[in-house]
């Protein structure tokens, strides 16, 4: 019986040891837990700070983008007010409204790259739950700032904007898709299909891919021989010099959406042109049905290529600033494309 005693002793002995080292080993893991998480917290505040900096300091680093107008003052946010962003879910509303108020000011300032570094360093402290509202308003973020270096044409920053979100979020293919819609816009064929690898295996947008690799090879087909028509960018919108009946310069504004090539009443007149045989014509615009006159010029000529015997659409268009629009009665003829880099029409025999 003492045998059996000093056995059970032994027994519960190391048992007792081997729970105290669990506990031990696992008093340490949520010990290290919280560090890390600390840790996290610490530098995502330094990280804040050191965005939240003021201008001057912030600008001795060369910016990734070109900012439309130079940055002169410090956001109006304070650091303190964005430290404590979104480590309360209960506040997620609040912290919300307050973040899109910033985004907006910062992307007016033209500091694309640091509002992209703050937005995805915040989406390491929301919650799974409310991590579908933060993405929709970083992608609405996003779009904002690619139209705004379109309206800039600042075609390289476009492509260093989803360049630098590929690697913020890799797995968002729309990232890898837009890249790519946007080296086809720039002429860089050989970078855009790199870009549509990683999208061609994915079910949701592999037709996407599909298009725009058509696209491409569109685009290689009309630049191999292609004419091309100058374009001045006036807006969000391009326009091309014409001469009509050899004599008459027009400014005429690339339009896709209009079936036939319009020009205004007054230039009609101011070229004396009015006197050619007209006839009724009914057409449909944004502001509903307007009626107009439809006549045939002998001949139209951009940049040397000479259209005989050109239809168009003549309408009062007092508000419109350019003497009419070039519509799809000429582009249609050709494979076409605009070259928004270079700002040039380029066409080629289909």
């Amino acid at each position: 019986m003492k045998n059996w005693g000093y056995l059970m002793a032994l027994l519960l002995g190391v048992s007792g040891g081997w729970l105290a080292q669990q506990f031990w080993l696992m008093d340490k893991q949520l010990n290290d837990l919280d560090y890390a998480v600390e840790n996290q917290a610490a530098r995502s505040g330094d990280r804040l700070k050191r965005l939240q900096s003021d201008t001057k300091t912030a600008s001795q680093t060369p910016a990734p983008f070109t900012s439309k107008k130079p940055i002169t003052e410090s956001p109006s946010t304070g650091g303190s007010d964005v430290q404590g962003l979104f480590y309360d879910p209960a506040q997620f509303d609040s912290d919300m409204d307050a973040l899109r108020d910033l985004a907006n000011e910062w992307r007016k300032l033209g500091r694309f790259g640091e509002l992209l570094d703050l937005l995805y360093e915040l989406r390491l402290n929301v919650t799974y739950e409310d991590e579908v509202r933060f993405l929709e308003l970083v992608f609405t973020q996003v779009g904002a700032i690619e139209q705004d270096l379109v309206e800039a044409q600042q075609w390289r920053d476009l492509i260093a904007l989803y360049q630098r979100l590929i690697a913020l979020h890799p797995d968002h293919i729309a990232y890898s898709m837009r890249l790519a819609y946007w080296l086809i816009e720039t002429g860089d064929y050989t970078a855009a299909r790199d870009s549509l690898v990683i999208a061609r295996n994915d079910l949701d947008f592999a037709r996407l891919a599909e298009s725009l690799e058509q696209r491409i090879q569109e685009r290689e087909r009309v630049a191999d021989g292609s004419l091309e028509i100058p374009l001045v960018k006036q807006g969000k919108h391009y326009v091309a010099e014409v001469q009509v009946n050899e004599s008459f310069p027009a400014q005429l504004m690339v339009d896709t959406g209009a079936s036939l090539s319009v020009v205004k009443a007054s230039w009609l007149q101011a070229a004396g042109l009015d006197g050619l045989p007209t006839e009724k014509l009914i057409m449909t615009t944004a502001n509903g049905k307007v009626e107009g006159e439809k006549l045939t010029v002998e001949q139209i000529e951009l940049n040397g290529l000479v259209l005989q015997n050109v239809e168009l659409a003549v309408a009062p268009l007092p508000d419109f600033k350019h003497d009419g629009l070039l519509g799809m009665n000429v582009l249609g003829q050709f494979q076409f494309f605009i070259d928004q880099q270079q700002s040039a029409l380029l066409l080629r025999s289909k």
